[in-house]
């Protein structure tokens, strides 16, 4: 692919990205539940802006580089999940199908697209980081289990009978015994969601072990960030309810937002240096806390 093609299809999908924004907003207005969501707003907002265009920028500059593509993929299929979402419930659930048509098609569209976009791109992400290519042939063959996973947890989703909306089943689940089958497919990997996922951070830490030079300072940038959303959305999902809860999500929330902008400055080599100094402060900060 030449690199005016190149940057041409990654500038077009990222304005694709600006025209799907209004359907983000509109989903979060849906699920509007007063000032306190602002930040949450906010932080979905530039989680899947900066996705795509980090992904642009890489992509424009470093065709060949798997890492953008795969952020501008990840932009793109989040606004949509937002946008899909908000015309399905509009349609179905605020009862206004007869003015958008294709509602039904929009949820079950959303009963699926998440996988690819939530698990499976981040997941080569993971494994592809900085470079755009895995780190041996067996782990070329375990991104090949791992896409092969994600194809059948979304082939899963998609066809799984059950409710996909208040009140809409699944449109497209077959009954019978191939209903059955795809049941049986969704929770084999359901349960499949968490090694999977382990499996590609070893991945990570692996290259992250063998790196020396420039691409740990890369990795650094990577890693730092990761693990700013770890520990703020695990910690969120794992404490119980409240404010501290809500915020360890919102930390978390906010450093997936950096996450783009830290793989760019990683990957383009922007003040790469600079990592360590965030990261001694970091500790110093954390320690005196």
């Amino acid at each position: 692919m030449g690199g005016r093609y190149s940057a041409r299809l990654a500038w077009s999908l990222w304005v694709l990205a600006i025209l799907l924004l209004p359907g983000v907003v509109l989903q979060i207005s849906l699920n509007w539940a007063g000032p306190m969501d602002i930040p949450f707003a906010v932080g979905f907002v530039a989680v899947q802006l900066g996705a795509a265009t980090t992904g642009a920028i890489i992509s424009s500059r470093l065709p060949g580089n798997a890492v953008g593509w795969i952020f501008l993929a990840m932009g793109l299929l989040l606004e949509l999940l937002f946008a899909v979402g908000a015309y399905a419930e509009l349609g179905i659930d605020l009862g206004y199908g007869s003015l958008l048509p294709g509602s039904g098609v929009a949820a079950w569209i959303g009963s699926w697209i998440f996988i690819p976009a939530a698990f499976g791109l981040p997941m080569f992400l993971l494994l592809l980081f900085p470079d755009g290519h895995f780190i041996s042939k067996r782990w070329r063959l375990a991104g090949w289990v791992l896409g092969v996973t994600v194809a059948f947890a979304a082939a899963a989703k998609a066809f799984v009978p059950g409710r996909i909306q208040p009140g809409l089943e699944n449109p497209l689940a077959p009954g019978g015994v191939a209903g059955e089958v795809f049941q049986v497919l969704d929770s084999v990997t359901d349960a499949l969601a968490l090694p999977a996922f382990a499996l590609a951070v070893a991945g990570l830490a692996v290259r992250l072990w063998r790196s020396r030079g420039v691409e740990r300072q890369q990795l650094k940038w990577f890693t730092y960030s990761a693990a700013l959303v770890g520990l703020g959305l695990g910690t969120g999902i794992f404490i119980p309810g409240g404010w501290a809860a809500d915020l360890a999500f919102l930390v978390g929330l906010l450093a997936l937002a950096g996450l783009p902008v830290a793989a760019g400055i990683a990957i383009l080599r922007y003040r790469l240096y600079d990592i360590d100094v965030i990261v001694n402060r970091t500790l110093v900060y954390g320690s005196l806390t």
